[in-house]
């Protein structure tokens, strides 16, 4: 899937280019300034997620957000989730890495 969104992605921007340089030219260096502004927080977040889940076992974040937490766990997540501001660059691959560590504690 992320292949044929990307070779989408440099169609339309090839499109693009042949239909007005100066303003393809123009995206791209603004999607530059926006990679840029990312990536100094990327290690940051990275360790975040390590030490989540080096210091948290499986079961305790579990009993804090899952299903059987009910509101509580919905205002943790939602007070954590505020006060990490994590992006959802990061957020969502810290999801995975949990989903697929349940997974395979359950296995």
């Amino acid at each position: 899937m992320f292949t044929k969104v990307l070779y989408a992605a440099i169609l339309y921007l090839l499109i693009s280019y042949a239909e007005d340089k100066g303003n393809a030219k123009l995206a791209l260096k603004k999607a530059w300034r926006s990679f840029g502004s990312i990536l100094p927080s990327e290690p940051a977040i990275l360790l975040l997620c390590g030490f989540i889940l080096t210091f948290l076992n499986l079961q305790t974040i579990s009993r804090l957000l899952g299903a059987d937490s009910r509101a509580l766990g919905l205002v943790i997540a939602a007070a954590v989730g505020c006060a990490a501001l994590i992006p959802g660059f990061a957020a969502f691959p810290l999801a995975a890495s949990l989903l697929a560590a349940r997974q395979a504690d359950d296995a």
